[in-house]
């Protein structure tokens, strides 16, 4: 409920890559939960939102912002490009655009 609430007033989520938010330790259960948030919200909603400070655990095999490539990969098995693109910061531009202007 709370996915559609934000989806219907143009907001948009994040999604994190903690396992214990995720039920699982790899990089699967990120592309599952983002499956599940744009299924709920639609493809424009929906972005990463992991912050990488080192106060959560990634999922099995990233360490930092320079494993992202493993879920980029992830995601364009199962996913057109331009879906991708639009999830992996597309929509927090687009969105940051609109609502902040440039």
């Amino acid at each position: 409920a709370s996915l559609r609430f934000i989806a219907d007033r143009g907001g948009m989520v994040g999604i994190i890559f903690a396992p214990v938010y995720l039920g699982g330790d790899a990089v699967d259960d990120v592309v599952r939960h983002i499956e599940h948030a744009v299924d709920v919200m639609g493809e424009e909603g929906v972005g990463l939102g992991s912050d990488y400070d080192g106060m959560v655990p990634l999922p099995r095999g990233m360490k930092d912002v320079t494993d992202l490539h493993l879920l980029t990969t992830a995601l364009l098995r199962r996913h057109p490009e331009s879906w991708v693109e639009r999830v992996m910061g597309g929509n927090f531009r687009r969105f940051f655009q609109s609502t902040l202007g440039g």
